[in-house]
């Protein structure tokens, strides 16, 4: 954490610091509370999560999931019948997932920081700090868990789905009903952020081998010595190269880079063939081995071939500890996500302070009422969609409007919109300036003006294209 707290470590502190602070000089509680304040919508969250019906659902699906040997022989059934991911409680561990993303950190330093951190502690609703915390491979099993949850939920309802949108939704629902609708405005406002996150730069040497070693050190006595890939000659080359390590490998592969990667696309192979014969079983480590396997070979009668780096997705694996993270190019290369926010806007009321000066303040808080996270290469018009009015009925206020910056402008979206009876509005882009001025006009045509010569104009005429989208082309004379 920020502050330094002398007794973060200190045994004698004794059960909840955040509630009992005797031991605590006034200094160091008035920092202990100033690092939680950020926190506070989180602890809220955790909070109110714990009471959501959702969680029954969340925590039978992960003990299917993970197994009562997942869960270890040290919790207390008694104590705790919400049991998630072990002794600790699935809205403790779903916070910790939005703490993930919020902070940008990878699983390994995420899981640190619930170990150690007090802001997070607090966040997560732990008061006392001799209590243990998730570890790296919990955290990462849950993450698992939730992934499939949320693809079960979608194909039941035939719709996308997000537990966390939907206990958001919920919070929401109670927070509109608490205040009352009519200090709500029909206003959506959304913002979207590049989410960069905090992992090193991986060759595709690297990824393979990170995600090929983790794997076989998951793997049982009983699995490792049935592997067929174990009776191959090319088993000592193999564990050769993953002696030597990914980022040595990197550099020491110029000459001989193709018949390396021909024996690790080899061993994936092999180990998803043993998977798909029933002579091994899948492990928590196996999906993101399939994945890279998917993203980095394509599949040929003489075996995997390296895909050329163009093919590569931008959603492909970067770092095995952040699996979520994308590439993209904007603004400078950058690994991470795009985070979408929602919220439904209060109206304003003027008042006057204790000075005697009139302000203008909300007359309630503004909602929030869902968070989008996807890969970096998505545009802010993807997430402009009819959930914008289902979102707003579970609230119980009709969106009317739906408000962004010039990132959300479409013309496709803004008559989808319309034909629901919302507006979309945005602002101008910002970034250089066009060259050209575009309106659309009453008939439906699209008027450019020149900027450099307002009286040169024309009218575009709607062009082609392969995939449905709306694209217009246009020709100056001059």
């Amino acid at each position: 954490m920020v502050a330094t707290i002398k007794s973060e470590f200190n045994p004698n502190l004794g059960l909840s610091v955040f509630n009992n602070h005797a031991q605590l000089t006034d200094e160091e509680y008035e920092r202990l509370k100033s690092d939680c304040e950020d926190y506070e919508a989180f602890h809220i969250f955790v909070t109110t999560a714990a009471t959501d019906p959702l969680m029954l659902e969340l925590d039978e699906f992960v003990r299917d999931y993970q197994g009562v040997k997942e869960r270890g022989s040290d919790y207390d059934s008694e104590e705790n019948e919400n049991i998630g991911a072990g002794r600790y409680p699935s809205p403790m561990l779903l916070t910790i997932l939005i703490l993930k993303e919020h902070e940008h950190v990878s699983f390994d330093l995420l899981a640190r920081r619930v170990r150690y951190d007090l802001s997070f502690r607090y966040a997560l609703g732990i008061d006392d700090i001799h209590c243990s915390a998730p570890s790296e491979s919990k955290i990462k099993s849950f993450a698992r868990a939730v992934k499939l949850f949320n693809e079960s939920k979608s194909l039941e309802l035939g719709r996308s789905y997000s537990i966390f949108n939907e206990v958001l939704k919920n919070l929401g629902i109670s927070t509109v009903r608490y205040f009352g609708k009519n200090k709500y405005t029909g206003i959506l406002r959304l913002d979207s952020t590049l989410a960069g996150s905090k992992i090193a730069h991986h060759s595709r040497p690297e990824i393979i081998i990170s995600v090929l070693k983790d794997y076989l050190a998951g793997l049982s006595f009983e699995q490792s010595e049935s592997l067929t890939l174990r009776t191959t000659e090319e088993w000592p080359l193999i564990m050769d190269i993953l002696g030597i390590g990914g980022k040595k490998m990197s550099y020491e592969m110029s000459d001989s880079g193709e018949a390396v990667m021909r024996y690790l696309g080899f061993a994936l192979s092999s180990i998803l063939d043993d998977v798909k014969k029933g002579i091994i079983s899948e492990t928590a480590e196996f999906p993101l081995l399939e994945r890279v396997y998917m993203d980095q070979f394509n599949e040929k009668t003489g075996g995997p071939v390296l895909k050329p780096g163009k093919e590569i997705k931008a959603d492909s694996l970067q770092n095995v500890n952040d699996p979520d993270a994308s590439y993209a190019n904007k603004y400078g290369p950058v690994q991470g996500e795009v985070v979408n926010a929602s919220e439904i806007i209060a109206k304003r009321e003027t008042v006057t302070d204790e000075d005697g000066n009139e302000i203008i303040r909300p007359m309630a808080p503004h909602v929030l009422t869902g968070i989008q996270v996807e890969t970096a290469a998505t545009g802010d018009t993807e997430f402009i969609d009819e959930s914008a009015q289902e979102i707003g009925n579970a609230c119980g206020h009709a969106i009317t409007g739906v408000l962004g910056d010039g990132g959300y402008a479409s013309l496709e979206k803004s008559q989808e919109l319309k034909e629901k009876g919302i507006n979309l509005m945005t602002t101008e882009l910002k970034g250089k300036e066009s060259a050209f001025e575009y309106k659309l006009q009453d008939d439906g045509t699209l008027l450019v003006t020149d900027r450099r010569n307002p009286e040169i104009t024309c009218v575009a005429i709607p062009a082609n294209t392969k995939n449905g989208s709306r694209k217009w082309k246009f020709t100056f004379t001059d």
